[in-house]
């Protein structure tokens, strides 16, 4: 199924993309240092006595991290079932937060302990790191679904918006228009990705423009 239209190609189409690579690269490379600085030297040791001063062992403080993890993780699932209609457990991705809930609680308690701002400007690094990385995906993104409508627009004109049925056999590769038929299905249906929802808003100012005569 090596396809220009294939969903699993739109999945991985940032990778192809040398700065989100390199954004993404970044990215990573800086929450890892957050976690190992967190964990270890001044943040770790400080926030590692403040907890056995205030009496919170490791049984005690997972479970304190969990109650506090719960709700985020129920927002999490939320959001991934109004976007895909299903919900997929995962006890990894829950642990996932309970970790992510400490290395925040450990620099919350260095910064309070020592008013270190350092903290905060490695913090905000992070967050302009990773509002680059988001940027960049929803143009490459936005570039693919251009494609598809316009590609579709060639093929099925005024029918474009229709429902085309794709036959899904497991032992069979779908062909190039079934790829294709599958994206503009999604296209016409999904309204929660920011990219889609900016090809529809430039199609509707481009029939707005057309409609009103201006050139």
């Amino acid at each position: 199924m090596n396809s220009k239209y294939n969903i699993n190609v739109y999945e991985n189409l940032e990778i192809k993309n040398k700065l989100y690579v390199l954004a993404k690269l970044l990215l990573i490379i800086s929450e890892i240092g957050l976690i190992i600085f967190s964990l270890i030297g001044d943040v770790g040791r400080i926030a590692n006595e403040f907890y056995i001063s205030n009496g919170i062992g490791v049984v005690k403080l997972i479970l304190l991290l969990s109650v506090l993890s719960f709700p985020i993780y129920l927002m999490k699932i939320s959001l991934e079932f109004m976007n895909t209609q299903s919900i997929r457990l995962s006890i990894i991705e829950f642990i996932g937060c309970i970790f992510v809930c400490m290395v925040i609680f450990n620099y919350c308690i260095y910064y309070d302990l020592t008013n270190n701002k350092k903290v905060l400007y490695l913090g905000i690094c992070c967050l302009i790191i990773w509002l680059i990385k988001s940027l960049i995906s929803i143009i490459i993104q936005y570039r693919f679904w251009k494609e598809i409508y316009e590609e579709g627009i060639k093929l099925y004109g005024d029918s474009f918006e229709e429902y085309h049925e794709v036959v899904m056999e497991y032992s069979r590769a779908l062909t190039d228009k079934e790829q294709l038929d599958t994206c503009i299905n999604l296209f016409n249906s999904d309204n929660s990705l920011i990219s889609i929802g900016l090809v529809k808003l430039q199609i509707k100012y481009k029939k707005w423009r057309e409609n009103n005569k201006i050139a």
